[in-house]
């Protein structure tokens, strides 16, 4: 759910939030696996909730994973961006954590890193709060195993 759009604030920005949504599997390998989901979602100001399901073949209820929750502002395809972050996750994460957005861009042009969150176990609500160019954003992320 949408509370505050990243894209809201300046006359110049779109007013909505293309957002992608990629789950995966976090293992003691180098490279991440290929996502267990992906999602691509617009939000704006009338439209601020999304409810999905994605299909799992086996028990996730304590798997490892981390989810990454970017803003697309180029239209870059997600089949172009899921390789970059199953690589360089590492430093995707450093760098968001330590607010290097340049090294961000490095990595993943200018979409935008809103959100990072690692998740033990199943299910899990959680805040992805923050502030890109002065305009505040906050989502609520709810992930579940429907029975």
């Amino acid at each position: 759910m949408s509370i505050d759009l990243s894209e809201d604030m300046s006359v110049m920005s779109t007013k909505n939030d293309e957002i992608l949504v990629l789950l995966y599997e976090r293992t003691d390998t180098i490279n991440l696996s290929p996502p267990l989901h992906t999602k691509r979602l617009l939000f704006d100001q009338n439209n601020n909730r999304r409810t999905f399901d994605f299909p799992v073949f086996r028990d996730l209820t304590n798997a490892k994973l981390v989810l990454f929750f970017l803003e697309l502002d180029d239209n870059t395809p997600m089949e172009q961006i899921d390789p970059v972050i199953r690589i360089h996750h590492k430093k995707i994460k450093e760098a968001f954590f330590n607010m290097d957005r340049i090294l961000i861009e490095k990595y993943l042009g200018s979409d935008d890193v809103l959100g990072i969150q690692e998740i033990a176990v199943l299910p899990i609500r959680f805040p992805i709060i923050g502030v890109f160019k002065l305009d505040k954003y906050e989502y609520q992320i709810r992930l579940a195993i429907k029975e």
